[in-house]
């Protein structure tokens, strides 16, 4: 069937269960993907190319082993329906350039940013290009202080971080345990924990996919983690 307007298909991504809302990023984790959902009704196949500084993409959300994702190739659409799996890149520049954007608690987002182009071949060799943006971000880095060291103990290497297009979390790692009232190493170990999992639904919530967080610890902050 030949395509004639811009309208005639979409590329969507898939929805977060926790907002109802899309997924507008994915974080550079190596182990998370986003589905794009395909919709061209009277269309059987369509082609898609990514830059490879970009990502690529794969017919599966998880790659399996010998599997190998691409930066172009061709989707089979069924009913005009198909889907390909988005997944962002293993590793950004430290020269590439950042963009952004806030999310809640008056907190900045550091991401990047690509376009997959699609394309529908119609009859008569009349083809129609459709532009993805596709965005992703840095691992959020925790930086975990030793004995007798405060969250100031990582500012300098925070700042640098930052500066690189990272997101990163300082804590005073002083909490006590409930049952013996001591500051022991397993206190600590549940309050790291806590602020994992806090920083994952908040950027959960802000719609970044994402499924693990990196450590940089120091010393007691290596037991804790």
């Amino acid at each position: 069937k030949d395509i004639t307007t811009p309208q005639a298909a979409t590329f969507d991504m898939e929805v977060n269960p926790s907002t109802n809302q899309k997924w507008e990023y994915a974080s550079c984790d190596g182990a998370g993907s986003l589905k794009i959902l395909i919709s061209a009704p009277g269309v059987s196949s369509v082609s898609y190319y990514l830059k490879g500084e970009n990502g690529s993409l794969s017919k599966n959300p998880a790659l399996k082993f010998n599997e190998q994702s691409s930066e172009k190739g061709e989707i089979t659409l069924i009913n005009g329906k198909g889907e390909i799996y988005y997944h962002p890149p293993y590793s950004i520049s430290e020269e590439r350039q950042y963009t952004t954007g806030s999310i809640p608690g008056g907190r900045t987002l550091r991401f990047y940013s690509g376009d997959i182009t699609f394309t529908i071949a119609g009859a008569g060799g009349n083809k129609q290009e459709y532009k993805k943006e596709v965005k992703f971000c840095r691992v959020p880095v925790f930086l975990i202080h030793g004995f007798t060291g405060d969250k100031s103990t990582w500012e300098e290497l925070g700042k640098m971080l930052n500066q690189k297009g990272f997101m990163t979390n300082r804590e005073n790692y002083y909490a006590v345990n409930e049952l013996t009232g001591s500051m022991d190493i397993a206190a600590q170990a549940f309050f790291l924990g806590d602020k994992i999992n806090e920083e994952l639904k908040v950027l959960q919530n802000a719609n970044v996919k994402l499924s693990k967080v990196d450590l940089v610890c120091h010393s007691l902050g290596g037991l804790m983690a």
